[in-house]
């Protein structure tokens, strides 16, 4: 146990982090089911960054090129997946993330499918259309 007034440098405290979760084996090889969000595929390493998310948490994952060449789909926003990875901590930012060794489908996300409702029936209502065209100069500013 340390003492009160020990100042822990940021790269101590985050070294300290990780060891603690890499030598725990709960944290190999879990199962996660979750909605995928925040997909980007413009990485020239092939690797896909992502978070996974369900109604109340979300979890940033990576999956390296090395894994990725295992997959039969494409992954997606808004697509529902099982992934199996370990739990791992990115030193340099402090983020805990899943690293995902494996990822499979499981259909669409509740939330994905919820805000899509939403998005047609607010479509329906006309809540997108524009009603009036933009003024080319503003006269006022009205709060």
């Amino acid at each position: 146990m340390q003492k009160e007034d020990t100042i822990y440098s940021i790269s101590l405290l985050n070294n300290l982090i990780n060891k603690k979760i890499t030598s725990h084996d709960e944290f190999r090889n879990v199962k996660i089911q979750g909605e995928i969000t925040n997909l980007n595929r413009r990485y020239a390493s092939g690797h896909l960054y992502f978070s996974l998310k369900d109604k109340r948490s979300e979890i940033s994952c990576v999956m390296f090129k090395y894994a990725r060449r295992n997959l039969k789909f494409k992954p997606k926003n808004g697509m529902d997946v099982i992934i199996e990875g370990d739990v791992s901590f990115y030193k340099p930012r402090g983020n805990l993330q899943i690293t995902v060794k494996n990822m499979e489908e499981a259909g669409l996300g509740e939330l994905y499918v919820a805000y899509e409702e939403l998005k047609g029936k607010l479509l329906k209502e006309g809540l997108f259309d524009l009603k009036k065209p933009l003024p080319n100069f503003l006269k006022r500013l009205v709060y």
